[in-house]
C-alpha cells in the first residue's frame, strides 16, 4: 500500500519539527510502522576508535522486513561536529553485523 498524500506530510512535519528522540520513535514506530525493538548493542570487541567515537552504546530501535531482516539503529556520536572519519569506523562495524 502506497502512502497517502496526508501520510508524507505528516513524516514531513515530524522532520522539520525534529526535536528530540520521541518524534524518531513516533516516526518509525507509528508513522512508518516499523516494529519497535528497542536492544541496545555493545561495543565490546570493537576497536577504540569506533568505540570512542560514540557517546554511548548503539540501540536497535525498530525492525522491518520479512523476520526483521532491516534494522533502524540509534547512534549517537561523542562528538557535536558530524565528521566522516569519526561515523566511517562506527558504519562499518554495525554493517558487518546488521547489513
Amino acid at each position: 500500500m502506497s502512502p497517502t498524500l496526508k501520510d508524507k506530510k505528516d513524516v514531513l512535519e515530524i522532520l522539520q519539527g525534529l526535536k528530540g528522540l520521541e518524534p524518531l520513535k513516533e516516526l518509525f514506530w507509528s508513522r512508518l510502522g516499523y516494529d519497535s525493538v528497542n536492544i541496545p548493542l555493545s561495543r565490546k570487541g570493537w576497536s577504540e576508535t569506533a568505540k570512542n567515537a560514540l557517546a554511548e552504546d548503539p540501540v536497535v530501535w525498530a525492525e522491518g522486513g520479512a523476520e526483521g531482516a532491516f534494522h533502524i539503529i540509534y547512534a549517537r556520536m561523542a562528538s557535536s561536529g558530524l565528521r566522516r572519519t569519526d561515523e566511517r569506523p562506527v558504519v562499518e562495524r554495525l554493517l558487518r553485523e546488521h547489513p
